[in-house]
């Protein structure tokens, strides 16, 4: 599945911005009188620097799941290959639960052999032919046993209390030229009793838990997202059209929203329970040195946002009723041609780790690596790799609160 994408429109210039500088200190105030003034911030609290990866190794923090194998803080075999085609990244592969002891995860089982490097029409598969069966299995890191939680499914978000809401299919196999759509459904926990909460079938991505409301996205053709707040079987609220969630508070009472309908683009704060708007930072034109997007997948601490954007991994403050830009940092794209997506902080807001692709040289394809980037600065440590052609995912819970795991 192709990475989603969405560059937000052209907005004010530099000198609207609410804050460009330099994370920590002085400087950072500085720049925020400034700008909220309509002044240009001093070239001193300039808001770009390139992160410089060091070739030292470390261990990594958390988990950690490629092809069949869980490594990090601890180590496990699952029963199959951790896949989610249906769902790219825009929610993880593998979800712990809030203590961090289980694991649910995506699987993939191919029904027929399906060349992509050739047409279905060249292959002889005609349409509603099934191609593969999505499932969702449970993996106990503690005693080892993995089992089925449920065929014909995919996308979890685990709540701190143990329920697990789902995209259960309509059609338990994916079939060519068929849209696979599916419901929303909640169980209590792994082994209870699904209750439909989506009010029709559609496809669906369960994204995270914020409090006790399910946040999910609707896809749209184009590959526009809906994004929805679910506070119960068929109470369905519309988050925003063409809207993506950046990461949810730390206490689940506010979103980080990246808004790809509003002129100009804006990254919006949202309160959970209402829907009401608390704050919004107008983007960069692409003129400027700041972002004209911010994507999917980022993580909050604290006061600390970051995510991938246009222009590297953007860092924002969150405080009261304003969100700030702080600072951008970029990998090195000759070494990184796609920059680093899924940035997710450690612990604190003072590092975070983040996956890039290495870029394919004669005798040496491409391969994902993990890195831990210190902000500050601006160097990156590489934790770990996979093998050419594999996939490396980190294995988190973006629903909050967790009670202190995630």
């Amino acid at each position: 599945m192709r990475r989603f994408a969405w560059r937000l429109t052209p907005c004010l210039g530099l000198a609207a911005l609410l804050a460009v500088a330099l994370r920590g200190g002085g400087a950072a105030d500085d720049a925020e009188r400034l700008a909220r003034a309509g002044a240009t911030p001093p070239a001193h609290a300039a808001l770009g620097a390139q992160l410089h990866v060091a070739a030292r190794s470390a261990d990594p923090p958390g988990l950690l799941v490629s092809g069949a194998e869980i490594r990090g803080r601890a180590h496990a075999t699952l029963s199959a290959e951790a896949s989610s085609p249906l769902v790219g990244w825009l929610a993880p592969s593998a979800v712990p639960d809030a203590g961090g002891r289980r694991v649910i995860y995506g699987a993939w089982r191919e029904l027929r052999a399906d060349d992509p490097g050739r047409s279905w029409g060249e292959q002889g598969i005609e349409p509603g032919d099934a191609l593969a069966r999505p499932s969702l299995r449970l993996h106990d890191l503690t005693t080892g046993a993995d089992t089925l939680l449920a065929d014909g499914a995919y996308s979890a978000a685990w709540r701190r209390d143990g329920a697990v809401a789902f995209v259960r299919g309509v059609d338990r196999e994916y079939r060519a030229w068929r849209r696979y759509v599916g419901d929303l459904v909640v169980r209590d926990g792994p082994r209870g009793r699904d209750v439909r909460w989506s009010d029709t079938a559609d496809r669906y991505v369960a994204a995270a838990w914020a409090g006790d409301t399910l946040l999910a996205y609707r896809i749209r053709t184009g590959e526009q997202l809906d994004l929805l707040a679910l506070d119960g079987p068929g109470r369905i609220r519309l988050l925003g059209a063409g809207t993506s969630l950046v990461a949810v508070s730390p206490d689940g009472r506010r979103i980080a929203v990246a808004d790809a309908t509003a002129i100009p683009g804006v990254l919006r704060i949202l309160d959970v329970a209402e829907g009401n708007e608390l704050a919004r930072l107008a983007l960069g034109s692409p003129e400027s040195e700041v972002p004209t997007w911010v994507g999917y997948a980022g993580s909050w601490v604290d006061d600390s946002l970051v995510a991938e954007s246009d222009e590297g991994l953007a860092l924002f403050r969150v405080s009261g009723n304003s969100v700030a830009l702080v600072r951008l940092l970029g990998l090195d794209r000759d070494a990184y041609p796609s920059g680093g997506v899924e940035p997710r902080f450690a612990q604190s807001g003072e590092r975070f780790v983040v996956r890039a692709e290495t870029a394919s040289v004669p005798g040496h394809p491409a391969a994902t690596v993990l890195l831990e980037c210190d902000p500050a600065a601006a160097t990156c440590a590489s934790l770990a790799s996979a093998a050419p052609r594999a996939w490396l995912r980190f294995v988190y819970n973006p629903s909050r609160p967790l009670g202190g795991a995630g």
